[in-house]
């Protein structure tokens, strides 16, 4: 299996509490975020990653520790690692 790095959008807010001008709350911004894994699914609807996994004796993937799921409209940019 391939190693990819996906640049993707995700949401961004709720960190800061207690009550603030609207103002405030409309100049929030869409994160970038950057994850690296095996590439597990790639369709029309969604990625999946791997970020650590334990190879089998060819060194493919037999076992998977964490997943993300990314719906495809958010990614950005793929880049094939190996």
């Amino acid at each position: 299996m391939d190693v990819y790095r996906v640049t993707w959008k995700d949401a961004e807010g709720g960190a800061r509490i207690g009550w603030r001008d609207i103002e405030e709350l409309m100049s929030g911004t869409v994160a970038i975020a950057v994850s690296i894994g095996v590439l597990l699914v790639n369709d029309e609807e969604k990625i999946i990653l791997c970020p650590h996994f334990l190879p089998d004796e060819k060194g493919n993937p037999e076992q998977g520790d964490a997943e993300i799921v990314i719906p495809r409209q958010w990614v950005v940019k793929m880049e094939k690692l190996t």
